[in-house]
């Protein structure tokens, strides 16, 4: 039987789902439920109301209710807005016509933004997006026969996070987060008398963040942060949070996501001050603001200062400076080549 949640894990077209749900913000202060989403879904592959229905099991009368009195409206402001389509005032809304504005929509998404779908959390198979394994973690919290504390007892599931720990640090991130997932119920079956095991969850955002899923990447880091209480785990989700944020300001210019990206890499910060990566990534961050200016803000002295953060780590005994400093020369290399008429940063990254 096909779903909801089905439906929109397969969904191709999560940037403009993402613009949607902007627009929808703006105009009522809502957010659009999953109904409405995989109608955007449907409406971009060109299907009827009625075959919507059909696909997320939802009666024909209810569904076309959601899409006349509400999602129409919303497609049809973003359509005006993005120089698309203006319905004039009788005109009686189609979801043909809907269709044909989606189509050129997202031709616009893709050559304006370069978002390819990977970035947008389709690259893994739906039985391990972060949604499946949040849904399995929740069950077992409210489980209360426990009936992972039966079937694995503590030194096998020890011993198969090991297993699942050296298939991330292989590489091979689908197959570790398979593992991962197999061991989800038995790990909160545990918790919280064996809080420790909750750092695989960190280890799991850092696979999705390997395969570029940032949604999962924010969905799981979001959860995991309600349980875990180690310093450097949380310092490592808020880190991760912030990277989902940036690579949207990359790709999207939106200083919305500069500011989130911001307030999330100081939320780091203050817990572990000793982390280069963390502050060589903030130091980027604000390379690209000050590049941009976004309504007349300078952001040089936030760069500066966030290079100042950063070059001391390379003296610090406790930082991991050497740990990463290959990934930092290969980024500086990015930004040099980026920024050609920069001479400030020309003239200090050349110390790396």
């Amino acid at each position: 039987m096909n779903t909801l949640i089905q439906v929109f894990d397969k969904n191709p077209h999560k940037s403009l789902l993402e613009e949607i749900d902007n627009i929808a913000l703006e105009l009522n202060g809502i957010k659009l439920n999953y109904t409405q989403k995989c109608g955007i879904v449907g409406l971009c592959m060109g299907w009827s109301p009625s075959k919507i229905a059909s696909k997320i099991v939802k009666k024909k009368s209810y569904l076309r209710t959601e899409l006349s009195t509400k999602l129409y409206k919303y497609i049809y402001v973003l359509l005006e807005k993005k120089g698309i389509y203006q319905k004039q005032k009788e005109e009686k809304a189609s979801y043909k016509k809907i269709h044909q504005g989606l189509v050129q929509l997202l031709g616009q998404f893709q050559n304006s933004l370069n978002i390819s779908n990977s970035a947008f959390g389709n690259c893994i198979t739906p039985s391990v997006r972060a949604k499946t394994l949040i849904n399995i973690a929740q069950a077992e919290l409210l489980n209360p026969v426990k009936v992972g504390l039966l079937s694995l007892d503590l030194a096998r599931l020890n011993e198969q996070i090991n297993d699942a720990d050296k298939l991330c640090n292989e590489q091979k991130y689908e197959k570790a987060l398979i593992k991962y997932q197999s061991l989800i119920n038995h790990i909160f079956a545990w918790y919280p008398s064996e809080i420790q095991f909750l750092g695989v969850l960190v280890k799991m955002v850092s696979c999705y963040n390997a395969l570029e899923a940032y949604e999962d990447v924010e969905d799981l880091s979001y959860f995991a942060l309600k349980y875990i209480k180690h310093k450097k785990a949380r310092s490592d989700l808020y880190s991760y949070r912030a990277g989902v944020y940036h690579e949207k300001y990359r790709r999207t210019n939106n200083p919305q996501y500069l500011r989130i990206a911001e307030s999330f890499y100081l939320e780091a910060k203050e817990i572990d001050q000793n982390d280069s990566v963390l502050l060589w990534d903030f130091f980027d961050l604000y390379v690209e603001a000050q590049k941009r200016e976004h309504n007349g803000i300078d952001y040089t002295q936030s760069m500066i200062l966030a290079w100042n953060d950063f070059l001391k780590q390379q003296q610090n005994p406790n930082s991991n400076y050497e740990r990463y400093k290959h990934k930092i020369i290969q980024d500086k290399d990015r930004i040099l080549k980026e920024n050609p008429n920069n001479q400030w940063l020309y003239n200090n990254l050349k110390q790396i």
